[in-house]
C-alpha cells in the first residue's frame, strides 16, 4: 500500500486526526492512562478532523498510545490517526497510525485528504483575523486596562484575563505600527476557556489576533497561536489576503454616502 492510499485508509477510520510534535516519551496528561514504551506526550500543532468534543484540542498538550510495532523520536513532527479518548485535566486517544511529516513528499502532502482539510481550515481562521504577526512574548501580566464588568456576582466562567505583550518580528496581514503589540487572553481553565492559548514569557510563534470588545487584540481560539515551524506557511497565506487598497475618489468627487448614493 502507498504512503497516499495508507493515508486516506487511516483518515476514514480515526475519528481525531491532527498533526503533533512529540514533547515527551514514557509519560501521559492523563492521570488514569497506563504509561509504557507506547506511551507519548504530544503537543496539537494543527486539528485536521475531530468531533465537535474535540475540536479545540489544537495547541494543547494530549497522550497518545501507540499500536502495536508503532515508535516515536521526542521533537518528531507526525500527522495522527486516532480514536477514542479518556477526558480528564487533558485528553489521551489511542493511535491508529500515523505518518511522518518530515518524511512525506510535496506530492503526497498535496494529494492527502488530511492535509488539504488542515491547509483549508488554516486558510479560513487566517481569513478572520484581523492581525497576523511573528513575534515572541516578551512579558505576560495583569492588564492594564479594564473592561466594564456587569453588576452582581462575578461568574465561575469569568475569563481571568490576562495580557500578553508581544514583540513583533513581522506583520503579515493588518498594521502593526509599532514594534509590540498587546494581545489579551483567558487565563481561567474554566471547560469555557480550558482550551484558549495560554501565552508565556518567551514563547514564539505566529498569533492571529481578533478585535473584539476587549480594549486590545485577542487570542480566544486554539488556532490563534500557531508554532514557529508553520511560521513561512502562515505569514504567506496571510499576505495574499491581504486586502487591495481602495482607490481615491478624484479631486473635487463627492463621496458617496453612506446609503450608496452620492452627494448632490
Amino acid at each position: 500500500m502507498s504512503g497516499k492510499d495508507r493515508s486516506s485508509d487511516l483518515a476514514k477510520q480515526a475519528t481525531f486526526v491532527f498533526e503533533g510534535t512529540v514533547r515527551k516519551l514514557r509519560t501521559a496528561t492523563v492521570p488514569d492512562v497506563p504509561v509504557d514504551d507506547r506511551t507519548a506526550v504530544v503537543h496539537v500543532d494543527r486539528v485536521a478532523k475531530a468531533p465537535a468534543a474535540l475540536a479545540g484540542y489544537g495547541g494543547q498538550d494530549i497522550t497518545v498510545q501507540l499500536g502495536p510495532g508503532a515508535a516515536l523520536k521526542r521533537g518528531q513532527r507526525a500527522v495522527f490517526y486516532t480514536e477514542g479518548g479518556l477526558f480528564g485535566e487533558s485528553l489521551a486517544v489511542r493511535s491508529l497510525g500515523h505518518t511522518d511529516v518530515g518524511r512525506t513528499t510535496s506530492a503526497e502532502q498535496s494529494r492527502d485528504p488530511v492535509q488539504e482539510k488542515t491547509a483549508h481550515d488554516l486558510e479560513a481562521h487566517v481569513a478572520d483575523a484581523d492581525l497576523v504577526v511573528r513575534g515572541r512574548v516578551a512579558r505576560v501580566r495583569v492588564p492594564t486596562a479594564s473592561l466594564r464588568r456587569p453588576r452582581g456576582p462575578v461568574s465561575e466562567h469569568a475569563p481571568r484575563w490576562q495580557e500578553a505583550v508581544v514583540d513583533v518580528d513581522e506583520v503579515g496581514k493588518g498594521r502593526s505600527p509599532r514594534k509590540q503589540v498587546v494581545v489579551w487572553f483567558p487565563s481561567s481553565t474554566d471547560v469555557r476557556w480550558a482550551r484558549a492559548p495560554k501565552l508565556h514569557a518567551g514563547q514564539e510563534g505566529v498569533f492571529l489576533l481578533h478585535k473584539g470588545d476587549a480594549p486590545a487584540y485577542t487570542a480566544l481560539h486554539a488556532q490563534d497561536v500557531q508554532p514557529p515551524h508553520a511560521a513561512e506557511e502562515v505569514l504567506a497565506l496571510a499576505r495574499s489576503q491581504r486586502a487591495p487598497r481602495r482607490p481615491r475618489p478624484a479631486p473635487g468627487r463627492a463621496r458617496p454616502a453612506p446609503g450608496g448614493r452620492s452627494g448632490s
